[in-house]
């Protein structure tokens, strides 16, 4: 195997006839008409998702967000860093501390907020130090020089580690920060433009969102960009909210301050997380995500089962003691928010078995009652959104 030249496919960019312009023109029912014309974004691409998938990517004329591509690496950028980045701003738009996430085929494996991008980084990089290997890190502030050494040098843990990032991403970078970052050869780095701009609560100016449901010749559909109402962690105590009662706490025991604010990240954690999810958040950093099961309560125990594997693995590895002294991940006293609705009590109950005393889903279930009376017997906060988060991204 000491002649294998496998690894150039991962570096090689694919040529190939790239579409260089397309136009969307959308008629509604009223007459009105949406003209939008598309052009390349200006990136070095490598390949899409598979290094032999051929992608070009197009932006709006008028787009008021995109990627600038600062440093390419080897080889420029797959679509795969593409989506991370993107999604990475699809959290952090939301974000008013300091704030780090790590994606990872478009789901946040860990992420964190704290007073500086430093320490958010690293709470977020040892929540799930294991699937961060080869992420994309984005930051909703400018990156400092601080963050962007612990970017490119060894952690500073027992292990001598020296930690693998595809792609660097933020709204803009204080002098000398891309200097650093070029020590790292492989290392992509883009500025997200507009920022500020991205829709995010209800009542925002958005375009629809377009999918194609298989190619381009097969479904094509346009969907109301999702808009949460949730701006301040006192909104999940309002107890009606466009005429549906029910909301707000639905317990007897009631949350602290500081649990709402927790719970309103892992709220935004939650809607970025490919359903179905559940987000645990302790102090400002995300101590387990929950993603992508058919099953609802399969999330949340996969969440939880994944915070005690981690930490043997951070036994295992020599990292224990220093992973504990930057944050606290252990689930109890945590607390949980769900992006839809738990059917059954089951969720409940292995979040309180778990040490979880809070949690937020959305509900509307027939079980509703019964999953408050689990809650009360366990002395749990429950609180009804009464909104629904899916993504099928």
């Amino acid at each position: 195997m000491s002649g294998s030249n496998l690894r150039q496919m991962y570096r090689k960019p694919l040529e190939g006839n790239k579409p260089t312009a397309v136009s969307v023109r959308v008629v509604y029912q009223d007459g009105t008409e949406l003209n939008l014309n598309y052009v390349p974004a200006g990136i070095t691409e490598r390949y899409g998702t598979n290094p032999n998938q051929l992608f070009g990517l197009l932006v709006p004329e008028q787009s008021s967000f995109r990627i600038r591509e600062l440093k390419s690496g080897k080889g420029g950028f797959s679509l795969t860093n593409v989506e991370d980045t993107y999604w990475a701003a699809e959290l952090l738009k939301y974000c008013q501390k300091p704030t780090a996430v790590i994606m990872k085929h478009e789901n946040p494996c860990g992420a964190a907020q704290s007073d500086s991008l430093a320490e958010s980084f690293l709470k977020a990089w040892y929540c799930d130090f294991v699937s961060a290997f080869g992420g994309a890190v984005g930051f909703n502030e400018p990156l400092d020089t601080e963050a962007a050494k612990l970017l490119v040098e060894r952690l500073p843990d027992d292990s001598g580690f020296k930690h693998y990032i595809e792609v660097v991403a933020a709204p803009e970078f204080e002098e000398g920060v891309v200097d650093i970052l070029e020590q790292r050869k492989d290392l992509r780095v883009v500025r997200y433009e507009g920022f500020d701009s991205m829709p995010c609560y209800r009542g925002d100016v958005a375009l629809p969102v377009l999918k194609t449901v298989g190619s381009m010749d097969d479904m094509l559909a346009l969907e109301d960009r999702y808009l949460t109402r949730f701006r301040s962690p006192s909104d999940f105590l309002l107890r009606e909210v466009d005429g549906k009662t029910g909301l707000g706490v639905v317990t007897e025991l009631q949350p602290t301050r500081m649990e709402l604010e927790d719970l309103l990240f892992a709220w935004y954690v939650s809607g970025v997380l490919r359903s179905n999810s559940v987000a645990i958040v302790k102090n400002g950093c995300v101590i387990s995500p929950g993603t992508g099961k058919q099953a609802r309560n399969f999330a949340v125990e996969d969440a939880i089962e994944k915070a005690t594997r981690l930490y043997i693995e951070s036994r295992s590895q020599g990292i224990g003691e220093y992973r504990n002294s930057i944050a606290d991940y252990t689930p109890v006293g945590s607390v949980a928010a769900s992006e839809a609705l738990f059917p059954e009590p089951d969720s409940v109950i292995a979040l309180s078995n778990a040490g979880i005393r809070v949690f937020a889903e959305t509900g509307g279930s027939i079980k509703d009652n019964d999953i408050i009376k689990v809650a009360n017997e366990r002395n749990m906060v429950g609180i009804f959104t009464g909104e629904r988060w899916f993504s099928h991204h």
